[in-house]
């Protein structure tokens, strides 16, 4: 039985169409990577060109000291661009490259196979988030929320994306069954287009009526040239090199 599944599927959301294509797989079968982590040392690589199936995950310091911008750990150790703790940048007494989120403060995080989100989550001290497989942090999206686009602005630096036309990724997780799903477009398309998308995708609408809604949960990567997917069948391309993913455990 294959580890993971892949598919694009096609809407016309305010006349615009929008592939959005994406990998299928359990929480179990996902690890948080940084690449420095993989290669010993400070790297940045492409996700094509890394050996992995997978997505591009955190916001970074693109053109400055590479640092990411949301927690990322894996079973325990950070997954950000620096490997040493005297190199990890801080922001007055936050200590920054994984172990705080600033551009969001949603999380998505695996503990004993299964799957939870949890918005309001800035520090990797964080109670909710302790002794988990893997933790990733971002945006949240805030499906099946009417209120969703104020709840998105008063995230770290949410107001900066509400705009505007990009490329896009997510980490996508359904509650009641474990499974992930790593989206992305390599449309450009505005925020709300993306998040109506994947709303589609699930069968979600907005308010408390369906009964969808409780179970699927979404949080916002680093978008634009950062956007990256790479599976069996799936493939978007960047020439970005970045310092972190979600990749897969089993790529079979």
């Amino acid at each position: 039985m294959a580890n993971h599944t892949c598919d694009t599927l096609s809407y016309v959301i305010d006349g615009k169409t929008i592939r959005l294509s994406f990998i299928k797989t359990t929480v179990s079968n996902i690890k948080v990577l940084s690449f420095s982590r993989k290669y010993g040392k400070e790297t940045l690589k492409t996700v094509s060109g890394s050996g992995e199936y997978g997505i591009n995950a955190s916001w970074f310091a693109n053109g400055g000291d590479n640092h990411i911008m949301n927690l990322a750990f894996q079973n325990g150790v950070r997954q950000g661009y620096f490997l040493s703790e005297d190199k990890v940048p801080t922001s007055g007494d936050l200590k920054l490259d994984g172990y705080t989120n600033t551009t969001g403060s949603s999380v998505i995080y695996c503990k004993s196979g299964k799957a939870y989100y949890s918005a309001n989550v800035t520090s990797s001290t964080d109670s909710k988030i302790r002794n988990c497989t893997w933790v990733q942090g971002g945006l949240g999206l805030f499906l099946g929320h009417s209120d969703w686009r104020e709840m998105f602005t008063s995230e770290g630096n949410g107001s900066l994306y509400i705009s505007g036309t990009a490329e896009r990724s997510a980490l996508a997780v359904k509650t009641d069954t474990n499974m992930a799903y790593l989206m992305a477009t390599s449309d450009k398309v505005t925020v709300e287009q993306f998040r109506t998308a994947i709303m589609r995708t699930f069968g979600l609408t907005d308010g408390a009526g369906n009964p969808n809604n409780p179970y699927a949960r979404a949080i916002m990567l680093d978008g634009g040239g950062s956007t990256q997917l790479l599976g069996s069948s799936v493939s978007i391309s960047s020439s970005r090199l970045i310092p972190q993913m979600l990749a897969l455990v089993n790529k079979n």
